[in-house]
C-alpha cells in the first residue's frame, strides 16, 4: 500500500527547509541538525555557535528542539 502525502505535509517540509536556511544565513552560525523525516513532533535540533578569541566559530552545547509550524 503506497502512503499519501497531504498537503499539510509538504507544507510542513517547506517550513523545514526555510527554517535550515535561515540556521545557515544566521550570524553567528547555527547548527541545525533535522530528525527524521516524516516524524510528527519536533523537526529538529539547534546548536548556538560563537566566535572564539582565535575568530573561529566554536558549538557552544547549548541545545534547543525545534518545530517548526509554516502555514500558507
Amino acid at each position: 500500500m503506497s502512503k499519501i502525502i497531504t498537503p499539510q505535509h509538504i507544507t510542513g517540509e517547506k517550513g523545514v527547509v526555510k527554517f535550515a536556511s535561515f540556521c545557515v544565513q544566521h550570524s553567528p552560525y547555527l547548527i541545525f541538525r533535522e530528525e527524521t523525516k516524516n516524524d510528527f513532533g519536533i523537526d529538529g535540533e539547534v546548536e548556538l555557535t560563537t566566535i572564539n578569541i582565535d575568530n573561529k566559530i566554536e558549538a557552544t552545547g547549548l541545545l534547543y528542539w525545534n518545530r517548526a509550524i509554516c502555514r500558507l
